[in-house]
């Protein structure tokens, strides 16, 4: 049958109108699909928000509840960056700034989520005392209640100010007082995130660009807007985390220990695995991934098996905490019930007896320390300079108690020494640091012997290899020990024999913190 083209042309005009409709209906879908995406994705990005600012404000009462563990004696509580297990929240107290008139303190309090689309948030928190003189009952958990009288030596108790933290923006990081919060021996982040390297740079473990044989003196590494949270070195490399939980590696990398292909890498270098911890072994790099898994690239650790395809180590078990020993080539772990174990060329590791667990540890060459869930110090391996504290010259294959009836919040077992911070801020070592420059070592102890008795730390980096030590006060001010030249900087800073030499500002670093001590 013959068509008119009028008819003709009538069909046609519907079936583009069919299909412009359809295809109007699909555009439609596909905007509702983004709208729904776009809202799922702010409505994570709110929660993951909520989470961060509740778990700042959950530190800030953490910290007054360790303030008023013990009225008699004034504690100082960690400011290490620390952890949840369930919604992986993580905190660190970046500046403590009392009152002049001591009846307050702010809290500057970094939190962030290692979540995919992870935040970062810094806010001040208020924390205000009440003055009390005597404990009048006891609640039903065990606590005091104190009450003020007339009589009795008068103490504060500590309780977060009413109302919401401060939230500090980042152009406010950026032009405030600005001090350490994360220090090696040789690279550091500032309370801002910036990320400094110095030292030798022979091999371009300097981070600058650069190779060689002229040492680097602190230079702030140009990241873009990326900002740090932690760092830890080794003789020949460099170690950073981001406030997303990415790791970044610079340095020695002829065994891809850096988990690159170029042999080395002379400016810090983002990876895509996003890590809780990250420490350097002998030739490999080992860390915890933010689901705690075991991640090791590089040359397989003696003493565990190799990595799978994605680099997991043990795949289904996790983990809490990982130290490593270049100059032992030794590795120790422990699991997420506990279970500390080790494994190394220079020592013979025994598991703990009892239903002791532990928290964190740290390796030198040829021994081991740790602290236990509940704040007790142990040692373990073997040592000729002291450095386990007992007093004596030999082997403790099991972690054996040390400075008993004392809590630690830290520890850090350098080359030859031992160095360990306990909860009231006090810091004292056990062994040597000799490296080069005999003059500015420490004198050999074989107890723990307090040192700076008049500054409270929150922190100890030392170099496993060189016995460079980094030491960090609660004020964010850092002190060097135990290197060839005295200090940490490329520059001879010298000051008392066997004295810590506290670091000068680097160029274009300022500070609040009073020089005087």
């Amino acid at each position: 049958m013959t068509q008119s083209i009028k008819s003709v042309m009538t069909e046609k005009k519907a079936m583009a109108d069919a299909i412009g409709m359809i295809a109007l209906v699909l555009i439609l879908i596909t905007a509702v699909g983004i709208l729904i995406g776009n809202y799922a994705v702010h409505t994570k990005k709110v929660e993951l928000f909520t989470a961060v600012s509740q778990g700042v404000a959950n530190r800030a009462e953490t910290y007054a509840a360790a303030m008023n563990e013990d009225l008699v004696h004034t504690a100082v509580p960690s400011l290490a960056r620390e952890c949840t297990v369930t919604t992986q929240v993580c905190t660190q107290i970046l500046g403590v700034t009392p009152a002049a008139d001591g009846a307050s303190v702010v809290l500057r309090i970094q939190g962030d989520t290692v979540a995919p689309m992870g935040e970062s948030v810094t806010k001040d928190v208020t924390l205000e005392s009440t003055e009390v003189t005597h404990v009048t009952a006891i609640d039903k958990d065990g606590n005091n209640i104190w009450g003020l009288a007339e009589e009795g030596l008068r103490f504060k108790t500590w309780g977060v100010a009413s109302g919401e933290p401060s939230t500090v923006k980042p152009v406010d990081l950026a032009t405030s007082s600005v001090t350490w919060v994360s220090v090696a021996d040789r690279a550091g982040v500032d309370s801002r995130g910036g990320l400094w390297v110095w030292g030798p740079n022979d091999i371009g473990q300097a981070g600058d660009g650069t190779v060689s044989s002229t040492p680097i003196t602190p230079h702030l590494v140009d990241t873009g807007e990326t900002t740090f949270r932690s760092v830890t070195t080794t003789d020949n490399r460099g170690y950073a985390i981001d406030s997303q939980g990415f790791a970044w590696v610079w340095g020695k990398n002829d065994k891809s220990q850096l988990g690159k292909g170029d042999a080395l890498i002379s400016t810090p270098t983002k990876l895509k695995v996003r890590v809780n911890t990250l420490v350097g072994g002998l030739d490999n790099t080992i860390g915890i991934t933010t689901s705690g898994d075991l991640w090791m690239t590089g040359v397989p650790q003696k003493g565990l098996p190799a990595p799978d395809a994605d680099g997991i180590v043990n795949k289904g078990t996790q983990y809490r905490a990982v130290a490593a020993s270049p100059a032992g080539n030794g590795i120790a772990l422990i699991d997420a019930n506990g279970k500390l174990s080790a494994t190394s060329d220079k020592f013979t590791f025994t598991p703990a007896t009892g239903d002791v667990t532990f928290a964190q540890v740290s390796l030198g060459e040829t021994h081991g320390a740790a602290v236990s869930s509940d704040g007790r110090l142990f040692v373990f391996g073997t040592t000729t300079r002291g450095a386990m504290g007992t007093g004596l010259i030999g082997s403790s294959p099991a972690p054996k108690e040390v400075e008993v009836g004392k809590r630690f919040v830290t520890v850090t077992a350098g080359r030859y020494a031992t160095f360990a911070v306990d909860t009231t801020g006090k810091l004292s070592y056990a062994g040597s640091t000799n490296a080069g420059s005999t003059d500015f070592a420490l004198p050999k102890a074989d107890w723990f012997t307090p040192l700076l008795e008049n500054t409270l730390f929150r922190s100890v980096a030392a170099d496993g290899v060189n016995s460079r030590t980094a030491l960090l006060d609660t004020a964010g001010n850092v002190y060097g020990v135990g290197a060839e030249t005295a200090g940490l900087w490329s520059i001879d800073y010298r000051g008392s024999t066997g004295v810590p030499v506290r670091m000068p500002k680097p160029d274009g670093f300022s500070s609040y913190t009073s020089e005087k001590q």
